[in-house]
């Protein structure tokens, strides 16, 4: 899926709820301009901040100590705008959203994707 209205593939079935694929269109790779999500991510309000020590280049670490849970490494990436792994570097601040704020936003875009797969 290409279009600027892909919300999130309903059709793909994870056992985790944010697994990336779910929310990027993918052709050779994922890319990340075709999902709304990406703009959403961003306008979520930071529920903390976590100083990177020493987990550099790990994202998936990062999120484990924030989330308790793996899968949020992407979410990172795109609330602080990083490019790279290689970003995560020991001495970065980092904000992040709470895990309320992004299932709102999860079910709002499931909603949307239902409204749109439906025209």
């Amino acid at each position: 899926m290409t279009d600027k209205y892909f919300f999130i593939d309903l059709d793909n079935e994870s056992e985790k709820r944010f697994e990336i694929s779910k929310f990027f269109g993918y052709t050779d790779n994922y890319d990340p301009l075709t999902s709304f999500l990406h703009t959403e991510v961003q306008t979520l309000p930071a529920q903390g901040f976590f100083k990177v020590q020493g987990q550099d280049g790990r994202p998936d670490l990062i999120s484990f100590e924030i989330y308790n849970d793996t899968q949020y490494w992407w979410v990172l990436m795109i609330y602080n705008n990083l490019q790279s792994v290689e970003d995560f570097v020991t001495g970065l601040d980092l904000k992040y959203p709470s895990i309320s704020s992004m299932e709102d936003l999860y079910f709002g875009l499931k909603l949307q994707e239902q409204a749109n797969s439906r025209l």
